[in-house]
């Protein structure tokens, strides 16, 4: 276990970071904001025997646990959410109101407050000894009064977003073929079902509840809110037409009882499309994500337990000898938004790939040709790219490829804050 000092919040107040070490398949922490009084090494114990007991149980899991009856780090904390950080899974203590509502509503709705308090996207991942409670019993009372937090529900690894006329759900592997039993079985009983999501990755906002229902967001510094993640869905079967209706933090589907079963159904698939006409959204999709993704350039299978994700190319065109094919981000996207921004990397990348039209077209020979090309942004330091080919490899490579990698380092990059890394898909047509 590590504990080191770190800053947090736009303030950057110091604070303590605990950290496991050799957990499988990622490590979890607990960041403690310091007290003005407090020195270096004032640290809290609890942590320590927190990690210490997950490092015993040997795994530990998204959701809501409480300290066995016992306080943690302030008398007002009796339990927590365990949610997803950039890189570990996060401790984050809670009120026991707090967790009533996370029983109730899923940990999302916690998390989406704590953010709305301190004003951090997408949460706070540090605890504050001496916040204020987000919620009241006042709050929960008007949750359970809500129809829809009547519904059968269940917690999801799932994400939505509204972005580009579409509500895009999308499912790590696995999930599903888990949500589809749910509906089916919701079906059955002929009860709707309401599903609790996680923050999407690739959103630049999200929905928090309020108490007047009036739609707020808490979004990232500076962006256009045009890629909005919401906390649940809920799907009611059995309806007149179809409909969509969006509702404080989340959006609800009422479907026909074909197209509720065509969409039970779908979720299976690697991507399913429901047209909703007249309503806002008028498309619901859904799509699988792989949890793992295999980097051929340092030949290891890369493992998270969200998803990856891909941006596809348009379709080739006659003309086009070299082309990109897939963009793979292997840093979150709303990690790329606070140290690059996603326009200037945009644009970046759309200058690697006409570097690389312009070199790569002189590898073209009698088979395509497949290149995965990384490249890892680093602030102060000069861009690092790497390769692989799809074997058989062509002539000339060493050649053309080291005039490309002298090209590539010439090429301005943008600035970056943290790092971002990131792996270009390419094709070179075959004669």
């Amino acid at each position: 276990m590590d504990i080191s000092l770190v800053k947090v919040s736009q303030r950057s107040l110091p604070a303590w970071c605990y950290r496991t070490h050799g957990m499988k398949p990622e490590e979890v922490s607990v960041t403690v904001l310091r007290r003005p009084a407090d020195h270096d090494g004032d640290y809290p114990n609890e942590p320590i025997q927190l990690l210490r007991s997950f490092a015993r149980a040997g795994k530990v899991e998204y959701g809501v646990a409480d300290f066995g009856g016992k306080s943690f780090l302030s008398p007002h904390f009796k339990s927590f959410l365990l949610v997803d950080g950039d890189e570990d899974k996060v401790v984050v203590p809670v009120y026991k109101i707090e967790m009533d509502v996370a029983d109730a509503a899923g940990p999302s709705r916690v998390t989406g407050q704590l953010a709305n308090q301190v004003r951090w996207y997408p949460y706070p991942f540090w605890c504050d000894r001496d916040r204020k409670p987000v919620y009241s019993d006042k709050d929960l009372e008007k949750m359970k009064s809500d129809a829809v937090l009547r519904s059968a529900g269940i917690n999801s690894e799932a994400t939505a977003m509204l972005a580009d006329g579409a509500l895009q759900l999308r499912l790590p592997t696995g999930t599903g073929k888990e949500l589809s039993a749910k509906l089916l079985a919701a079906h059955s009983r002929g009860t709707a079902l309401r599903v609790a999501l996680r923050v999407d990755p690739r959103a630049d906002c999200f929905l928090i509840w309020t108490s007047d229902s009036s739609r707020q967001a808490v979004s990232l510094p500076g962006s256009l809110g045009k890629r909005m993640s919401v906390q649940w869905l809920c799907f009611v079967p059995d309806q007149a037409k179809n409909e969509c209706r969006q509702m404080d933090d989340g959006v609800a589907f009422l479907l026909t009882r074909k197209d509720y079963l065509r969409f039970a159904e779908g979720v299976k698939t690697k991507r399913f499309v429901l047209p909703i006409p007249g309503s806002e959204p008028p498309r619901l999709v859904a799509e699988e994500a792989p949890r793992s993704f295999h980097d051929p350039v340092s030949g290891a299978t890369l493992r998270t337990t969200g998803s990856w994700f891909s941006v596809g190319s348009s379709k080739p065109t006659s003309k086009e000898v070299v082309r990109m094919t897939e963009v793979v981000l292997l840093t979150a996207e709303h990690k790329i938004g606070k140290n690059v921004g996603v326009k200037p990397l945009a644009a970046y990348i759309q200058a690697i790939e006409k570097l690389c039209q312009q070199h790569l077209i002189g590898l073209r020979w009698s088979h395509k040709i497949e290149i995965a090309l990384n490249c890892r942004l680093r602030a102060g330091k000069e861009p690092e790219f790497r390769w692989a080919v799809k074997k058989p490899e062509p002539p000339k490579l060493h050649e053309i490829t080291k005039g490309l990698k002298a090209a590539l380092l010439a090429l301005k990059a943008p600035g970056v804050g943290d790092e971002v890394h990131f792996q270009m898909r390419l094709e070179v047509k075959a004669k």
